[in-house]
């Protein structure tokens, strides 16, 4: 699944709020009913790699992906794999698509 978001913050403070915040866009996935546990994260540039364990009710699946941030725009690739067939995933795309631009308005 990808979603992009558009901002105004330019690369560099993007990159700040996405780094100080991407535990609370993630969080807001909870609100689709997954559960969030284990996250890491790392940088490579402007891209960010992430991973982290979905659980819901008895199921828990790795869900990987990236979010690549530019001077306008973040986009954020997530492989939802198990989770994906379990929940709608408009409903987690709205969720993340909330949380990123609560993130870049704070």
């Amino acid at each position: 699944m990808r979603v992009t978001v558009s901002h105004n913050k330019g690369q560099a403070e993007a990159i700040r709020r996405v780094n100080e915040g991407i535990d609370q866009l993630f969080q807001s996935a909870g609100t689709a009913g997954v559960e969030i546990r284990n996250l890491d994260r790392s940088w490579d540039g402007n891209t960010m790699s992430f991973s982290f364990t979905g659980k819901m009710g008895p199921f828990t699946a790795p869900i990987r992906g990236t979010v690549l941030v530019t001077d306008t725009e973040l986009t954020i690739d997530v492989d939802l794999g198990i989770v994906g067939k379990l929940l709608s995933e408009d409903k987690i795309r709205r969720s993340i698509e909330g949380g990123a631009q609560k993130m870049l308005e704070s």
